[in-house]
Order: structure tokens, then C-alpha cells, then sequence
């Protein structure tokens, strides 16, 4: 295991490219064995949590919006302020992901093809809900994983 030269870049580096390598190797593993949606949660879970404290303020307040995050506005269907922000929807997904509030839910085949996410403020009110097929939470861990790797490097 090589160390890393600048620990929070490398891991989002790596953590990015480990998620793309599955798709290339995982046809050697048996169908019923690949669990590439715990991989997925998994290195969603690193890539919202690690680089979290430092790097999600240079997150944009925009719009969500597919094109540019692979996320549709109709996943959110709730969020505190009402604003769909991609900063408030990162932040919102840490939570969810982090306090253990996500659900995954299956097609007739046994496939996991969504994950329903939740979020809830200190009073108990929930604050956030989504429905993100899993296509889309894959695009959207490619271009967030992206953004901060172009932050990072702004800040070097």
C-alpha cells in the first residue's frame, strides 16, 4: 500500500477510482456476490464524511440540476428552506448516510436500484427526503468526487 502525499486529496482520488475499477473487475466475481451497492454506500459515506470539514463550504449554492451533478430536482422531494441546493443536499446526504436514515429498496429481481435518504434536525423534525436511483448516486459521486479534486488542486 503506497502512502498518500497530501491524505485528503489522495483519498478522494482513490476512493473515485475504486469505484470505477469494480465495474471492470467485478464481472469475475459470481452475480449473486458483487455487492457493488455496499461498495457504493461505502465510498459514498468516505467521500461525504473525510473531505467534509474543509472542503464541502467551496460547494456551490446552485440549483441541483442532472446535467450538472447527475441528481434531478425531482429526487428531493423535501428540504428544509425549500431550496434544492447542491450544498444543502451534500450536507443533508452526510446526515443521512452518517446517522444511518437511507434506505435501500429492490426490483422483483432482488437488484438494489434506489436508496431513499433521510434527514432530521435535533428537534426530531425531518428536514430531508430523496429518492435517488442508484445511476444517478453513481453520477453524482463522478462529478462531486471531481469537484473537490478541482478545489483541492486551486488550493495547492
Amino acid at each position: 500500500m503506497s502512502n498518500y502525499k497530501q491524505q485528503e486529496y489522495d483519498f478522494v482520488n482513490r476512493t473515485k477510482e475504486i469505484l470505477f475499477q469494480y465495474k471492470q473487475w467485478s464481472v469475475k466475481v459470481p452475480e449473486g456476490k458483487r455487492y457493488e451497492i455496499t461498495l457504493l454506500v461505502n465510498c459514498f459515506i468516505g467521500l461525504l464524511v473525510i473531505p467534509n470539514e474543509e472542503w464541502t463550504k467551496h460547494l456551490p449554492d446552485d440549483l441541483v440540476s442532472e446535467k450538472q451533478w447527475g441528481i434531478k430536482s425531482e429526487h428531493i422531494s423535501l428540504i428544509e428552506g425549500g431550496k434544492k441546493q447542491i450544498n444543502k443536499i451534500v450536507k443533508h446526504l452526510r446526515n443521512s448516510v452518517s446517522h444511518y436514515e437511507f434506505t435501500t429498496v429492490g426490483n422483483s429481481k432482488g437488484d438494489i436500484t434506489r436508496i431513499d435518504f433521510k434527514d432530521f434536525n435535533r428537534q426530531g423534525t425531518q428536514t430531508f427526503e430523496a429518492t435517488i436511483p442508484v445511476i444517478n448516486l453513481e453520477v453524482f459521486l463522478g462529478k462531486f468526487s471531481e469537484f473537490m479534486l478541482h478545489k483541492m488542486e486551486q488550493q495547492k
